[in-house]
């Protein structure tokens, strides 16, 4: 699964890369991403969310364990 850093998020647009000069991905040639910044947003939420819990998770073992 790909994701986008925050940094490559600000500049993406589907299609960046097409080299076919296709206007969606129903008639594009040369295999560029057409995924919607959309995904790759949540994608980094989720990444975030993610760590976020893992976080508390040693946060609340390590209370445990006192």
């Amino acid at each position: 699964m790909k994701t986008l850093t925050e940094k490559q998020l600000k500049s993406y647009f589907p299609g960046k890369g097409c080299q076919c000069c296709a206007y969606g991905e129903y008639e594009c040639g040369c295999d560029a991403d057409w995924t919607d910044k959309e995904v790759y947003e949540l994608r980094l939420t989720v990444k975030k969310l993610e760590a976020k819990i893992k976080s508390y998770e040693r946060k609340l073992n390590e209370k445990e364990k006192l």
